[in-house]
């Protein structure tokens, strides 16, 4: 190398020293923890093409690209493990203050020097077994002992029809003990007001009444609405005259959804990782603490979601293994796309699978023109759904929640996701589907992708799920809440997908043979589903029970002073119910409470009195649901069965005053109920 090439090595070498340096004194002098959350997905993408380019570059690396990858990678990476600092005392002068270090980036070292030691077995001119003889011998005789004879027949896929009975029997029976406390559980104040409303005074539904009620929510405002959700409300009337008045049966329903939704998950995992992965597999994912805004409540689109998924899944894989003639599984593909499409906005993604078998598998289309046509049905629902919502967003500029949509806004929360994929994904799975190609030679890569397209697909639409959450809710995600689905479940399906297509590429690898190709792929089912299995207890289910035994005190509570408060006045016309509250978040109480009251056949005069001190401090969703309930005080809705409110109500001494969340009492009555 020429004395001018050392030269500019070296300089460009300082220069990341130097950048390195600066930001390290920065983090301890000035913004602890501020710069590397700045830098932090930089460094990240940084690796990434330092993975690549050695995996891929064919010729001998330029000395500046060689001390560039070998040499700063992992020096960045050992500062950012120091700088990810997420706690600091109270300090600013003292160099020496407290750190909390994060270890994830190490995850990112590893994976890095796992990629340089594979491109030294690929530049090798002799194989793995004589390079590594010692290691080798270890892993062969491990390879040929009962324990790893055994622990292989547990990855293998099941193929008798008993584990299907075991499946069956595990869903059923976890399922009821993650969920038996709902089955105490009455009626909610929120959401399960729409059943009241359905229902009506009589408490029932005529099949006949079903479009009436449907055009009466955002069905009949397609284009109006900020939200439509047809599957959702057809469902839920259809509910509501099935089981009418009876929430077991409600729950016993949200029971059975939950029980489908496990076989779903356990028979799908299984069929690719054997039996108990499918288990581990099921028990990790439910630990997730959002579960609990969707299993301990009645009301939640996710509900259907869950259960439309899981027809959808089940059916498709179906469709791809084995079954493609049968009329049944094009069929339930089609109802499982339109019940979770139909049901959540977000889930119009859904079409994106139908595309796909239109165009990667001509075959299976040409031999089943029904199934075309349920794909065709299945795309257009998924464009109508959408339509709709755009149109009524266009209009008003602003979503369901108050945020603003526009082409900026937009583009800011796709950057956004696209940050934070790097690090909500894990990382290292990125590397893992690099390392995947590395097993193959050049010339049978392409083969390779085309036959393993359907797990190239589903790692490409599940990063695409993930992704577009932060379009759908503005960037404020994950939120903890019934939001968060499916959102992170495709990031566990990522995962799946990313292990599955490693396990391909390893054994159709030639750098290996027979038993180190089968002890890799050991040995990552093995890590990663023992990990999982770690993970269960150290999570638990508790957030979920805990969320259910609240909602039975919770909905008894309220079912109990909603009857109360309806004998008080039912055979009392001329009383008059005064709702008061001063909180816009009582916006959907306030409603629910009349809805049930009606329910209950209370025909008495019910009207709002509702004032906002803080209305101008309000954010915008608040604001609007404040001016709304302010209306309603002063105007009435008599549709809704309010009445203007008028201050000689509380004059007359006749009355009954309900107040909501602590609101502020003004004036009293002779009967007063807290809701």
């Amino acid at each position: 190398m020429t004395k001018t090439k050392k030269t500019v090595s070296f300089i460009i070498f300082l220069f990341f020293l130097s950048f390195v340096l600066f930001l390290l004194l920065a983090e301890v002098f000035v913004y602890p923890g501020v710069v590397f959350n700045h830098i932090k997905v930089p460094i990240q993408v940084f690796l990434l093409i330092s993975v690549a380019l050695i995996i891929f570059y064919k010729v001998r690396y330029p000395y500046l690209l060689k001390r560039a990858v070998f040499y700063i990678t992992p020096f960045i990476l050992f500062v950012a493990i120091f700088l990810n600092i997420e706690e600091r005392l109270n300090f600013p002068n003292f160099v020496f203050s407290r750190y909390h270090i994060s270890l994830a980036p190490l995850n990112y070292l590893l994976v890095f020097f796992a990629v340089i030691f594979l491109r030294t077995i690929l530049d090798s001119k002799k194989d793995f077994r004589n390079n590594f003889s010692l290691v080798y011998a270890l892993i062969e005789k491990f390879a040929k002992s009962k324990f790893f004879f055994s622990l292989e027949k547990l990855f293998n896929p099941p193929k008798t029809k008993l584990s299907l009975v075991l499946i069956l029997i595990f869903s059923l029976v976890f399922s009821f003990l993650i969920f038996k406390e709902n089955f105490k559980a009455k009626w909610s104040m929120i959401d399960d007001h729409e059943t009241a409303y359905f229902l009506g005074s009589d408490k029932k539904i005529l099949f006949g009444e079903i479009p009436k009620l449907l055009l009466k929510t955002e069905v009949g405002n397609y284009g109006k609405a900020l939200r439509f959700r047809p599957s959702y409300y057809l469902v839920r009337i259809v509910e509501s005259a099935l089981w009418r008045d009876n929430p077991f049966l409600w729950y016993f329903a949200r029971f059975v959804i939950l029980s489908i939704f496990v076989f779903s998950v356990t028979f799908l995992v299984s069929r690719y990782f054997g039996l108990l992965s499918g288990i581990i597999f099921t028990l990790f994912i439910m630990t997730d603490k959002y579960w609990y805004d969707i299993w301990a409540r009645l009301g939640p689109g996710e509900i259907y979601v869950v259960l439309g998924l899981s027809l959808y899944s089940l059916s498709l894989y179906k469709i791809l293994n084995g079954k493609p003639k049968s009329l049944f599984f094009w069929l339930l593909f089609l109802l499982g796309g339109i019940l979770a499409i139909g049901s959540k906005e977000n889930m119009v993604v859904l079409a994106l699978p139908a595309i796909y078998l239109i165009l990667a598998h001509p075959l299976i289309i040409k031999d089943n023109k029904k199934g075309l046509f349920y794909l065709s049905l299945h795309i257009l629902f998924s464009f109508f759904v959408f339509l709709g919502v755009f149109v009524a967003v266009s209009k008003v500029g602003q979503n369901f929640y108050a945020n603003d949509v526009n082409e900026s806004v937009l583009l800011k929360n796709l950057v956004l996701g696209l940050r934070n994929s790097f690090t909500g994904l894990n990382l290292i799975f990125f590397p893992i589907l690099l390392i995947s190609f590395t097993f193959l030679r050049s010339k049978k890569r392409i083969q390779f992708a085309i036959l393993n397209k359907f797990s190239l697909f589903l790692i490409f639409f599940s990063y695409l799920v993930y992704l577009s959450q932060f379009v759908f809710y503005s960037g404020s995600w994950p939120s903890g809440w019934r939001y968060d689905f499916p959102g992170i479940l495709s990031k566990y399906i990522f995962w799946l997908s990313s292990l599955y297509l490693f396990a391909r590429a390893v054994k159709g690898s030639y750098i290996f043979d027979k038993t180190l190709k089968n002890f890799i792929v050991l040995f990552f089912y093995w890590f990663f589903f023992s990990t999982l299995l770690v993970f269960v207890p150290l999570r638990g289910y508790y957030t979920l029970i805990r969320a259910q035994e609240n909602t039975v005190k919770y909905t008894n509570l309220f079912t109990e002073n909603v009857l109360t408060l309806a004998r008080e006045v039912r055979d009392k016309d001329n009383r008059v119910i005064i709702f008061r509250a001063d909180n816009p978040w009582s916006y959907e109480p306030i409603f629910s409470l009349e809805r049930f009251l009606r329910f209950e056949g209370v025909k008495n005069k019910i009207v709002l009195d509702y004032e906002d001190g803080d209305l101008s401090k309000r954010d915008r969703l608040t604001k609007q649901l404040s001016e709304s309930l302010i209306n309603l005080s002063r105007e009435g809705d008599y549709e809704n069965g309010f009445e203007p409110f008028k201050e000689i109500y509380y004059k007359e001494g006749n009355c009954v005053l309900v107040v909501f969340s602590k609101a502020r009492i003004r004036q009293t009555c002779s009967l007063v109920f807290d809701f």
